[in-house]
């Protein structure tokens, strides 16, 4: 799920691609060659009616919102993939590959795609060092990736045809596992990094229980250094949103059923905790603006003890930045 302005978002349900232009209250089949085996590896909008859609090694491209769609065929291969473009024409394919099975194998093993018309044609950048299927451009030249096997954040000045590593070094005792960052400008970034308690020795890193947190890290040198902020201690399912480069927010559950939000609008130097009312455990969390978000609801929903559970299809909607949320059917509304 992805919004793209305060009013007009995608959402996957059903193995079925859908649109919305209100909020969430209505909702459109947009599915590409729509069947019972359809799924995407990735979906990328840059706005209403511009969108691409990753499947099997298949792109498919709209300029209508959805009503229509061309389809090129890509040679990529991997577990993990990711689309970005900065314009209709400029766009990234990034993939990644978990070799053996592994989460997060010992070699890196991924591809590049670049396009310049669209998505109509994609020339290969192969690149051994990334391993991610993560990507984002700030322009045409300037990109971010992540080699997903290493933890490692990577630069690019050329478009992804080479790429430079940077240093991003986590609060003492942690290890980090890294997300892309966004840029308020060319030098003010920020980025969200998950932290495993480091052990002594050669014992690998904790990854579950009490030992795991999360900080968000800045930079004011256009991504060149990073420092961390403040560490949360608040396992499991820590949920952080970057809604602008000063404003993040955080939503983590609470003493009861329900989450909790903590936000800053300065860019970490200050944080407000928010009760919110009508939001349960979610999965997922985003902001258009810091006064329009969504949620979706954790999994499945049990009424009472011994009772059959069920998944929930519902979406979350708060105006009023994450104080009250709205339950929206998504059922009803056409999802």
């Amino acid at each position: 799920m992805q919004f793209v302005s305060e009013t007009q978002g995608w959402a996957v349900a059903g193995g079925h691609l859908y649109w919305t232009a209100d909020g969430g209250c209505h909702w459109r089949n947009i599915t590409p060659e729509d069947g019972p085996q359809w799924g995407a590896n990735a979906i990328f909008f840059l706005d209403r009616v511009h969108g691409w859609v990753a499947t099997g090694q298949e792109v498919f491209r709209t300029t209508d919102g959805g009503r229509s769609w061309k389809k090129t065929s890509v040679a990529f291969s991997g577990d993990l993939v990711g689309l970005d473009f900065v314009d209709a024409n400029n766009g990234w394919l990034a993939t990644a590959g978990f070799g053996g099975g592994e989460m997060r194998p010992a070699e890196p093993a991924g591809d590049i795609f670049h396009t310049t018309d669209g998505g109509l044609h994609w020339t290969d950048q192969v690149d051994n060092r990334l391993n991610g299927g993560q990507m984002r451009f700030l322009t045409s030249a300037i990109g971010w990736a992540l080699n997903y096997a290493e933890d490692k954040l990577y630069r690019s000045d050329d478009g992804g045809v080479s790429w430079t590593a940077i240093e991003v070094a986590p609060p003492p005792g942690y290890e980090a596992r890294l997300s892309l960052p966004t840029f308020s400008t060319p030098s003010d970034g920020v980025l969200a990094a998950t932290l495993l308690r480091r052990r002594n020795g050669s014992a690998p890193p904790v990854r579950y229980g009490g030992d795991v947190g999360l900080t968000y890290m800045v930079s004011h040198d256009g991504g060149l250094s990073w420092t961390p902020t403040r560490v949360f201690i608040e396992p499991p399912l820590v949920i952080p949103v970057v809604v602008s480069g000063k404003t993040w927010m955080v939503a983590h559950p609470g003493t009861t059923d329900t989450d909790m939000i903590e936000t800053t609008v300065d860019a970490g130097q200050t944080w407000t905790q928010i009760r919110p009312v009508g939001l349960p455990l979610i999965s997922q969390f985003d902001f258009a603006s810091p006064l329009v978000g969504w949620a979706r609801p954790s999994g499945y929903e049990c009424v009472a003890v011994g009772q059959t559970c069920s998944y929930r299809e519902d979406l979350l909607v708060t105006v009023d930045g994450g104080k009250r949320w709205t339950t929206i059917d998504l059922t009803a509304a056409g999802l």
